[in-house]
C-alpha cells in the first residue's frame, strides 16, 4: 500500500456486523500472544463494535502501554502491517493505521499511557453507547447525516463529528444517570 496521509480516504458508513467482533477477537488474541508478559490493557474503542448502529468500516483498538515497553509494542504493531501516523493534536498518544488493498483504512490502534487510558473519551463514550440504545441510534443517525453533508470528505466529516460530540457531551453532562 502506498504511503497515504491521515485524511486520504472517503468516509463510508456501514451497518453493524458480527464479522467485526470476530476480527477484534482475532487481533486481540494476536496482540495478547505477541505482548505476553507485558503490562498492557487492550479494548475496542469507537462505535464499530456497537450493535445496531452505522460506523466507518474501521476497527479501533486502544492499548494502555507503560512508557518503558512502547518500543516492543511499536514493533509488534508495525509487524502486523500498520503504519505509525504523526498526529499533533493527539499529544503523547501514538496512532497506527492499516489500509486495505482498495486504499481505505480498516484498522486503527491507539497507544496510550495510564492517564490517557483512565480519562479516555473514546472508552467512556463507547460504554455509554453500549448502555443506552437510544443514544447509540441517535449517534448513528447523526453520523449518517454528517457523512451525507460532507460528501464523504474525511476532514469535514471528522471536524463536524468532533463538534457534535462536544455538544453531546455538554448535554449528557446534565444527566448523571447516563454518565
Amino acid at each position: 500500500m502506498p504511503n497515504k496521509t491521515r485524511h486520504e480516504y472517503e468516509v463510508v458508513l456501514t451497518e453493524y456486523s458480527t464479522e467485526w467482533e470476530d476480527l477484534y477477537r482475532e487481533i486481540h488474541d494476536r496482540l495478547r500472544t505477541e505482548l505476553a508478559g507485558l503490562d498492557v490493557d487492550i479494548e475496542p474503542v469507537g462505535s464499530r463494535l456497537v450493535p445496531g448502529i452505522y460506523a466507518k468500516p474501521v476497527l479501533d483498538i486502544m492499548i494502555r502501554v507503560p512508557y518503558d515497553t512502547r518500543d516492543k509494542v511499536d514493533q509488534v504493531i508495525i509487524d502486523m502491517g500498520l503504519k505509525k501516523l504523526a498526529i499533533a493534536e493527539l499529544d503523547d498518544r501514538v496512532f497506527y493505521r492499516r489500509w486495505t488493498s482498495s486504499g481505505n483504512p480498516d484498522l486503527h490502534i491507539h497507544i496510550v499511557n495510564d492517564e490517557q487510558w483512565r480519562t479516555s473519551h473514546e472508552r467512556h463514550f463507547r460504554a455509554q453507547l453500549l448502555a443506552n440504545h437510544d443514544l447509540a441510534l441517535s449517534y448513528s443517525h447523526m453520523k449518517r447525516l454528517l457523512q451525507t453533508l460532507s460528501n464523504g470528505d474525511p476532514t469535514t466529516y471528522n471536524e463536524a463529528k468532533t463538534d457534535f460530540l462536544t455538544c453531546l457531551d455538554t448535554i449528557l453532562s446534565r444527566f448523571p444517570a447516563i454518565n
